[in-house]
């Protein structure tokens, strides 16, 4: 019985591992520095943060000690880090993480 638990304990972490690869490196792959982009808009001391439990929405730009600055414009972050013709998109809505940028055809 053990060896069956056991068995389905590493069944249910390979796949649930699988379904999120894809999306994982496609975002590596494409991913957009949202620190870099707030540096641009406001300065070299400030970076990007999200709050926690929050959405693609969610991250602004901050300086220390968190003074919120405003939102980060990562359409201009893609544009800037790949080249104009490349658009912001984001993979889960829920995921602040899951931003990337796409190359319009």
């Amino acid at each position: 019985m053990r060896r069956i638990i056991g068995l389905l304990l590493v069944i249910a972490c390979t796949l649930g591992f699988l379904l999120n690869y894809p999306e994982t490196a496609f975002a590596a792959e494409n991913g957009v520095n949202l620190s870099k982009q707030c540096k641009k808009q406001y300065g070299e001391e400030a970076f990007a943060e999200h709050p926690r439990g929050g959405d693609v929405f969610s991250w602004k730009c901050v300086v220390p000690p968190h003074k919120i600055l405003g939102g980060v414009n990562v359409q201009a972050a893609c544009s800037d880090q790949y080249s104009p013709n490349f658009k912001a998109k984001y993979h889960k809505k829920k995921n602040p993480y899951s931003w990337y940028c796409a190359k319009e055809v």
